[in-house]
């Protein structure tokens, strides 16, 4: 950068080659003169412009028998990247590849200040002598919040890198910490190899501990993050891998711990996931999880996740086709649960088809196959492996009719074959025809109101039919969890699996709300329940188990400032709630805030043998230009008692970024117990290129 400003200079007085010569450049001075020597002066209020860069200064000489170029100030230079130098006075050379200045003070990308007694010159390399490098603002005699002092600062233009000598970390001029060498990128960088922000954290269970991370850079394309961790209860490495290919991308995620909580057990965990296009129109990915005991996880807060999934799989995806395959293998964490009775091992392969006629509708063709296995060599629940072969052909419609009515008219029919190992009472095939057809009627009403909202009121009717002819017996796997929602009020069929499908005649019959005004407020209100020729075994707190069915009223909500929401309600004829839940959030330049509501009534038919009712706050504010506050929480209502809180404190400035946070897990099994940690971290600002420092910079005061 500040070769750059001195080849500038040099050029607008016009001794350098011709060809930089035709550049354009200014000078203004009160005088210019030619003196013998020769020597040209230019003196009074000396300002050059070249390239953007501007150049002040008391008095600027060149002398040609010598072929030195010396600047008397103050000298200011500022260049377009909003770098800048003071300096006193500067002496180089004519093809300006060395030079020193004595008394100078540099700015680096608006950031950094670094003042040196004399700053020395030499092609890429700017070596600055007895140095005091900060980035905070300086008042006067008053000594910076921090600063850095060193024998010798080099500053190589071409790693964009600074190298310390002899430096000394002082806090309001106190000296704290010393290092014989120490490398830092300079605030033009985005990724650099070095020592990252250091954090202090404290636990009930793993005591006072720090944490120190290392970034390793590979090029553009590769890096590692290391981060050891130590405290009196355990020695613990953190490892991160990234890597962007030409077609894809990985990341690894790790730890490993040595501790007195399980002592002479090596305690570790390892996630992976990757994301490859094989092929033009097909996506290779997987995504591998392993964690060596129930409660590391939790423990030491890398994921509150209670079940692991390792897969592989792909889909390749044109306008017309859809082809997919995935392995997956689960791992529990619950303490409830084994491995071997999952099931561990899902498989899932599928084909789907899709043929347009202008006049005909669409018609869908669909093939797949789906099998899961346990491991375990019992009987029935614990044991049993299954097999699906199926396909279906559909058909789809719309018109639309002159008097404003919507239609659309669809039609399917589906085969499935099952072959169940493991199961006393369903070992062998199964076999399953299930043809369906529907109609859905929609006439949707509008008006706009005279502030220029725009309004739709549309009733709905859903009316479908559908049957099985069932050989065998086909035990329920994947369709155990049944939810009636506004994406399903209407739909063929309300399972989400292939195991069990809906039968006879049934209709669905509702309403959309819809209102949309010109500031940003809207709004939209399902209501709906579905009437059946016959009952079918769904879970009573599904709202479905009766015919009719309880209400489904739903809402999504917005508002103009960034408040959103979404209410769903199951309510029966004596509006009895068997599922009620609300989301919020609001967000805006100075909170983040979201918001959560759940309740469940007790349903053993789904194994819950208590109501859940539960609430979730998670949010954070930027209180003003300094500071910030975060705060969270989950509370159970049933049991009285909170599950999670959390509360964070930031402070920061233009050169300083500081963090408290605390956290407490309140709940308890026979793996985990209940424990608090305290985080604190302290950044230094102004080294990075991406730090996204937006505090303002305190003024100083006489």
């Amino acid at each position: 950068m500040i070769r750059a400003l001195w080849i500038g200079i040099f050029v607008l007085l016009g001794y350098v080659s011709a060809a930089a010569a035709q550049d354009r450049a200014a000078l203004l001075a009160d005088t210019i003169s030619v003196e013998p020597g020769p020597r040209l002066v230019a003196s009074g209020n000396v300002e050059v412009f070249f390239e953007g860069t501007r150049l002040s200064a008391d008095r600027i000489i060149f002398d040609r028998r010598s072929e030195r170029l010396i600047v008397d100030g103050p000298i200011f230079i500022a260049d377009a990247e909003g770098n800048v130098i003071n300096a006193t006075r500067a002496t180089l050379d004519a093809r300006l590849e060395f030079g020193l200045l004595e008394g100078a003070r540099a700015l680096l990308d608006r950031r950094l200040q670094l003042a040196s007694d004399t700053v020395a010159k030499a092609g890429q390399i700017t070596q600055f002598d007895r140095v005091a490098a900060t980035s905070c603002a300086v008042c006067g005699n008053q000594a910076p919040l921090w600063s850095i002092e060193a024998a010798r600062v080099t500053h190589d233009e071409t790693e964009s890198r600074l190298y310390f000598e002899d430096a000394r970390l002082l806090l309001r001029g106190v000296p704290i910490f010393w290092l014989p060498r120490m490398r830092m990128p300079d605030p033009t960088v985005r990724r650099a190899s070095g020592f990252l922000v250091p954090e202090i954290r404290t636990s009930d269970l793993l005591g006072i501990g720090i944490r120190v991370p290392y970034f390793v850079e590979f090029g553009a394309s590769r890096d590692i993050l290391l981060t050891p961790y130590s405290s009196p209860v355990t020695k613990t490495m953190e490892a991160r891998y990234r890597q962007v290919f030409l077609r894809g991308e990985i990341q690894i995620d790790a730890a490993a711990s040595s501790d007195t909580i399980r002592p002479d057990t090596m305690r570790a965990y390892l996630f992976g996931k990757g994301r490859f296009d094989i092929l033009r129109d097909t996506e290779l990915r997987f995504d591998a999880e392993f964690v060596s005991d129930k409660a590391y996880l939790l423990e030491y807060g890398f994921s509150d996740r209670d079940r692991l999934d390792s897969s592989i799989a792909f889909n390749s995806v044109t306008e017309s086709r859809l082809a997919q395959g995935e392995v997956t293998f689960y791992q529990t964490l619950r303490s409830d649960e084994t491995n071997l009775s999952l099931p561990p091992l899902l498989t899932e392969l599928s084909y789907t088809r899709k043929f347009y006629a202008a006049d005909m509708g669409v018609v869908t063709f669909s093939s797949g196959v789906d099998a899961h296995f346990r491991f375990d060599r019992a009987t029935g629940d614990q044991g049993r492996d299954v097999v699906r072969v199926g396909s279906a052909l559909s058909w789809e419609k719309d018109w639309d009719t002159r008097t404003g009515v919507l239609l659309n008219a669809t039609g399917q029919i589906a085969a499935d074959g099952y072959y169940t190992q493991q199961d006393i009472s369903n070992i062998g095939l199964a076999w399953r025809i299930a043809p369906s057809t529907g109609l859905t009627l929609r006439w949707p009403f509008q008006r706009s109101t005279s502030n220029g909202t725009h309004q739709i009121f549309e009733p709905i009717i859903g009316l479908a039919w559908s049957t099985t002819s069932t050989t065998g017996t086909i035990v329920n796997e994947d369709s155990t969890r049944v939810e009636l929602d506004q994406a399903n009020l209407f739909a063929l069929d309300r399972f989400p699996g292939d195991d069990r499908k809906e039968t006879g005649a049934r209709a669905a019959i509702g309403a959309t709300w819809t209102s949309v005004a010109p500031s940003g407020r809207s709004a939209r209100i399902t209501a709906g329940r579905i009437y059946r020729s016959e009952p079918l075994s769904f879970a009573q707190s599904t709202g479905l188990n009766s015919s009719p069915s309880s209400w489904l009223i739903a809402a999504q909500l917005e508002f103009a400032g960034g408040l959103r929401a979404e209410l769903r309600n199951i309510l029966d004829d004596d509006f009895e709630s068997s599922l009620s839940e609300a989301h919020a959030t609001w967000n805006n330049d100075w909170m983040d805030l979201s918001a959560s509501y759940i309740w469940l009534e007790a349903d053993p038919q789904r194994d819950r043998l208590s109501s859940i009712w539960e609430w979730t706050v998670a949010s954070e504010f930027q209180i003003n230009d300094r500071w910030r506050a975060g705060l969270g929480a989950r509370y159970d209502v049933v049991s009285q008692s909170p599950a999670r809180a959390n509360a964070s404190l930031g402070w920061q400035n233009e050169c300083v970024d500081v963090e408290l946070s605390a956290s407490r897990r309140f709940t308890s099994s026979t793996t985990v117990q209940p424990s608090t940690d305290y985080q604190l971290t302290v950044r230094l600002l102004g080294f990075a290129a991406n730090e996204g420092n937006s505090a303002q910079a305190r003024s100083c005061r006489n």
